[in-house]
């Protein structure tokens, strides 16, 4: 999961078995001042083998920053990002990462370092372990620069900057990841909706999901059938009725 770590690939044990064996040597009163030190400088090892892990491809998260405590939003003021507070339900709050890229929910547009690219276009974005050394936390760069996120009350807007933060007090570039278990979706009064997503999602109650033939960018509806099962596949075009209001 993100935020967490896993060994990498060339770590003899798994991290379960060197925690029980240094657990095991610690809990053991024979145990010597020598053995205690060899399982000390095993596991400080084992720490520099750790790697922060990586956004899943094709899931959407939230971008909270550690300075702050604040979300980048989509919505946009002063020609970049917002910086708001916490509303899990809102979908300018969502992104999803391709595997190279973050791509807005709300807006369907790739975030650049402080604002949308140019349609057709994407910035490359890396998610690294702090420079600072915070265990569970992000650095962010998109592009050539590091996202900063200003989230204060005078300047809430995200930022950016050329050079690689290293300062514990540089919170501003530190982030964590939230994972989106659950889309907004809303039905208008006229009672349609349509939708489109790379995850297979569950379809709410009181809502029925209609799937036609997709041509090209096109659904054609000359046969269109209600989705069977509750749930919507990954990467399917479907047509939503409901009645008037935003569904999860």
């Amino acid at each position: 999961g993100v935020n967490n770590y896993t060994i990498s690939s060339n770590g003899a044990l798994t991290l379960e078995e060197y925690y029980n064996n240094a657990k095991g040597v610690l809990d053991n009163p024979s145990s010597t001042i020598e053995a205690l030190n060899e399982q000390k400088n095993i596991l400080e090892s084992v720490v520099s083998l750790l790697e922060i892990n990586q956004p899943e491809v094709d899931k959407f998260y939230r971008l909270r920053c550690v300075g702050g405590q604040m979300y980048v939003s989509a919505d946009i003021s002063d020609e970049r990002f917002e910086m708001q507070g916490q509303n899990y339900s809102n979908p300018a709050h969502m992104f999803m990462y391709d595997g190279t890229a973050l791509l807005s929910y709300s807006q369907g547009l790739y975030m650049n370092h402080q604002n949308f690219n140019a349609v057709g276009t994407k910035s490359t974005v890396a998610f690294t372990e702090a420079a600072n050394g915070v265990k569970g936390q992000y650095n962010i760069k998109v592009g050539t620069r590091y996202v900063y996120g200003r989230g204060n009350t005078q300047n809430n807007h995200i930022d950016s900057g050329t050079g690689s933060p290293t300062s514990a007090t540089e919170n501003g570039y530190n982030w964590w990841l939230e994972e989106v278990t659950s889309l907004p979706v809303t039905v208008s009064s006229v009672g349609y909706a349509t939708l489109y997503a790379p995850v297979a999602l569950e379809i709410p109650t009181d809502v029925i999901a209609y799937v036609g033939v997709q041509v090209d960018n096109y659904l054609d509806l000359t046969d269109i059938k209600e989705v069977t099962g509750g749930v919507i596949p990954a990467n399917t075009g479907v047509i939503l009725e409901a009645k008037q209001g935003t569904y999860n």
